[in-house]
């Protein structure tokens, strides 16, 4: 019978275990690391797709109400500035929905921002409907309706502003 050696097996085991251990530790923070690598560029690639959709929404929202702002000033009649909405939308959409929820899902310290867009976004709506009634029943004369619109215009530019940099200061703390 051939006497064991038990301090050398132990050893070796013992090194193996730690070996082994320290091997699954390693693999375990490269993962890990490669996974936030990942998110964060996710999250890049998502507020870079929200600023662009901000910056398109405030576009078509600018082009929508200054053409109502012509027809208050007189520069056009109603049927005119519709022709123009209609011929400037063919073929383009726009997803509010996609903004939304890249802001609910991505940024949510971007949310206040959104709301606040909304709601300027709402004054105007509600303005320009006062100004539509009134034209409608004969009234043409919409420069009663100017400083208001332009206020809130201001409104819309300054929360679609904040949208912004709400996203960039989110995407600098990456």
């Amino acid at each position: 019978m051939i006497p064991m050696d038990w301090t050398g097996l132990a050893g070796n085991s013992i090194s193996a275990a730690l070996g082994g251990g320290l091997a699954l530790l390693g693999a375990h923070l490269t993962n890990r690391r490669s996974e936030q690598a990942r998110f964060t560029e996710t999250l890049r690639a998502r507020g870079e797709e929200l600023y662009s959709l901000n910056a398109d929404f405030l576009k078509g929202m600018s082009c929508h109400f200054l053409r109502r702002m012509a027809v208050m000033c007189g520069n056009l009649t109603y049927n005119q500035m519709l022709d123009q909405e209609i011929d400037d939308l063919k073929g383009k959409t726009f997803d509010l929905g996609r903004l939304e929820m890249l802001v609910d899902v991505y940024f949510p310290e971007a949310r206040p921002a959104f709301d606040r867009l909304l709601q300027a976004r709402e004054t105007l709506n509600e303005i320009a409907l006062e100004h539509k009634l009134a034209y409608q029943s004969g009234d043409l004369n919409g420069g009663r309706f100017v400083a208001r619109f332009e206020a809130a215009m201001g409104k819309v530019d300054a929360a679609g502003k904040s949208l912004g940099e709400s996203v960039v200061n989110a995407l600098r703390s990456l």
